[in-house]
């Protein structure tokens, strides 16, 4: 059993403890260019005037001229010493590599026995990452997004209608985008190209438009499907129900979500 099955920190909890942008993540987890923080030598830079001397002969902050902190989630190496874990099995604990990292910050959080899916003890430990209150309650704010993107809409209080429109749109996660793809029997073939070059016409899916009709028509209603059939501004969208067999034809014009179909469904 490795440290990763023993920790009670899921991924999500690791991810929202530290990120960054503009950077290339290899295959293996390596990420470049390296991450570095400020020198912490007494300068004052980045609000720090305490000084730490190195302890690893620039071998993670590429200096030796005091510690500085290191990888997406900014260990000293000082630190990492006693926390680093290699994840990739290649035999090196290194903070420059994701799933490395992310292993030892879990393990590094999950000290003490802690069970960091009890809020009570989840809050000590941020705090000890990062001594800020204001760091702790903005982790926690993402902890909260990463929770509910995880999980499905409450449907419990809904109309049957909203609900059969809402399942049927979960339904599609992972089909294609293709542009002009998508009516009201399901996804289909597009026919034209979208402006970054990429052709509906070999690709079977759904475009924004295509899967609001699917949606819709799952509860007989057929919103317009492209900007052709828009209604003009402050007019009523020209919802009908949808024939018995009837084929949705789609327009050469360019699809778009009407405003107008964003209407109750009770």
């Amino acid at each position: 059993m490795d440290a990763s099955s023993r920790t009670s920190a899921p991924r999500w909890r690791r991810d929202s403890v530290g990120s960054a942008a503009s950077l290339i993540i290899a295959d293996n987890g390596d990420i470049r260019p390296r991450i570095y923080g400020v020198l912490l030598n007494g300068s004052g830079a980045g609000g720090n005037t305490t000084v730490f001397p190195d302890t690893e002969g620039g071998r993670w902050d590429g200096t030796a001229s005091a510690e500085r902190a290191v990888g997406p989630f900014r260990f000293l190496p000082s630190a990492w010493e006693g926390t680093g874990k290699d994840a990739g099995g290649d035999r090196v604990a290194d903070p420059h590599n994701a799933d490395d990292a992310a292993l030892g910050a879990a393990v590094y959080l999950c000290g003490n026995g802690r069970d960091l899916a009890k809020r009570t003890q989840l809050k000590a430990p941020i705090f000890q990452y990062n001594r800020s209150h204001e760091y702790v309650a903005n982790v926690l704010n993402w902890i909260d997004q990463y929770t509910a993107a995880s999980q499905g809409p409450d449907l419990t209080d809904v109309s049957r209608k909203v609900r059969t429109v809402l399942e049927a749109t979960l339904a599609q996660q992972g089909v294609p985008y293709s542009w002009s793809g998508g009516n009201a029997h399901g996804a289909s073939t597009g026919i034209c190209c979208s402006p970054s070059g990429k052709s509906g016409a070999h690709i079977k899916g759904f475009d924004c438009s295509g899967l609001v009709v699917y949606t819709y028509a799952k509860v007989g209603i057929l919103p317009p499907r492209t900007a052709a059939h828009r209604p003009a501004p402050g007019g009523a969208s020209p919802l009908v129900p949808v024939p018995e067999g009837s084929s949705q034809a789609i327009s050469s014009s360019t699809p778009t979500l009407p405003a107008a179909t964003r209407r109750s469904i009770t």
